[in-house]
């Protein structure tokens, strides 16, 4: 990465989070050129500490990392609660809840620790709960006991109330629940890397005949200084021809792209695919060396979360894959049905742009993977041209075309019927992985 674009990095994290920035602000301010401006947000966004907002522009945000784990002090905000006792113990993971109403004896059975048990008054559940290794959390307004306020702090574990009732809170914890889930399943760079304890580095003064010494371990290998920060990467590409005395400081190159340990797998595979890289360096905020990442371990974190897709909680867009319904035309071409549910519309009644546009690449996957047996797309390039509006409970049919292939692109074409006339037409050119 340029010195140029550090700047611009280094920038970017220091502003106050709400702070509004742009391409031509930064190249003005920073006196830089519009690229390496544009590049430097871009890297931000990767870092999840700019973020666009319609209709507000690019903005900083706060960089906290992305939480995987619901504790319950996370409870206490959501339902507006109150904590009894226990207030050193909010920071404790939930990982599921259960609600007191069952007979008391046969509730027992089902009791687990770092789960949260939901109850009336009753302060029997609310002491076995916390004997159990489980927070309580009492609904209706009820109080409670100096006694139970002294059996969560020996048990260490919170006592929790609020005015809401008992449906209502597992409505709202249920979903955050779901949130969770949803979030483990999504496998990010530090998933998969090779662990800087395994990564090798030489510095700018080793050699060809440093690099020719340990490249049968490791293809590509990070140039780091003396602070383990990268300046460079050498792979066989630069090393080939070249004087074994030649200092790996004069051929590295020093162009590369960077990524961090929470960068989602699927976008730094993107990467991959298109800039045609084998190997990207994963490091900390500092530019420190933190391990590696390969085209193949992308792919992998990929196949891996489609194997563990039934683990995961349903989006909507898996909805929206679910609903589709396989045709045959009577000339022998296949279409997909689908029903536009309520779900699925504008405030004005009709099927929502996104929605459809959702709806076009999956009936396009489904056509490659019918072709091309379990492949995938990366989309590149979609232009939708949008005739006519679909209105709420229409059936409409989609229908993909193959219009070309060269090396690992695909051009494709869909159409979408309603009452057997055309009413929105896509083209576009995926990657093919």
């Amino acid at each position: 990465m340029s010195k140029k674009q550090d700047h611009v990095q280094e920038y970017i994290r220091n502003l106050t989070p709400g702070q509004q920035i742009s391409v031509r602000q930064l190249a003005q301010l920073l006196h830089v050129s519009e690229g390496v401006a544009y590049r430097g947000i871009q890297k931000a966004k990767e870092e999840g500490i700019v973020s666009t907002i319609p209709r507000v522009g690019t903005v900083r945000i706060s960089n906290e990392s992305f939480k995987k784990e619901l504790h319950y002090a996370d409870i206490v905000k959501m339902i507006d609660g109150v904590v009894y006792s226990g207030k050193d113990y909010l920071e404790k993971p939930l990982e599921y809840f259960m609600i007191g109403a069952m007979e008391e004896e046969t509730m027992k059975k089902f009791m687990k620790p770092h789960a949260l048990m939901i109850v009336g008054n009753r302060e029997y559940i609310q002491l076995e709960s916390l004997k159990q290794g489980m927070a309580v959390l009492i609904t209706g307004g009820f109080p409670p006991s100096e006694g139970i306020k002294a059996a969560s702090e020996y048990y260490q574990f919170p006592v929790i109330g609020t005015n809401y009732d008992t449906f209502t809170v597992a409505t709202m914890i249920n979903k955050a629940l779901g949130e969770q889930k949803l979030m483990q399943s999504i496998i990010q760079v530090k998933d998969v890397k090779i662990p800087v304890q395994q990564t090798i580095t030489l510095e700018k003064e080793n050699t060809v005949a440093d690099y020719e010494a340990i490249c049968q371990n490791q293809k590509v290998i990070p140039i780091v200084d003396a602070q383990k920060r990268v300046e460079g990467l050498v792979s066989e590409r630069e090393v080939k021809g070249k004087p074994r005395n030649t200092p790996l400081g004069k051929i590295m190159q020093t162009k590369i792209v960077f990524v961090r340990n929470h960068s989602n797998v699927a976008s730094v595979a993107h990467l991959l695919l298109w800039d045609e890289f084998s190997y990207l360096p994963v490091v900390k905020e500092n530019g420190v060396i933190d391990g590696l990442v390969s085209k193949e371990m992308m792919l992998e974190g990929i196949e891996k979360r489609k194997q563990n897709q039934h683990l995961k909680q349903k989006t909507i867009f898996d909805t929206l894959h679910t609903i589709l319904e396989e045709r045959m035309t009577v000339d022998g071409h296949l279409r997909f049905a689908a029903k536009v549910h309520p779900g699925m519309i504008h405030s004005d009644g009709t099927l929502a742009e996104s929605v459809l546009t959702e709806l076009i690449v999956a009936v396009a996957k489904r056509k490659v993977q019918e072709e091309y047996i379990a492949h995938d797309l990366q989309l590149e390039e979609l232009n939708v041209h949008f005739f006519k509006a679909i209105p709420v409970a229409a059936e409409i049919e989609l229908e993909a075309k193959i219009l070309g292939m060269q090396q690992n692109f695909i051009k494709m074409e869909v159409e979408i019927y309603h009452s057997k006339e055309v009413v929105t037409k896509a083209y576009f050119v995926a990657h093919i992985v």
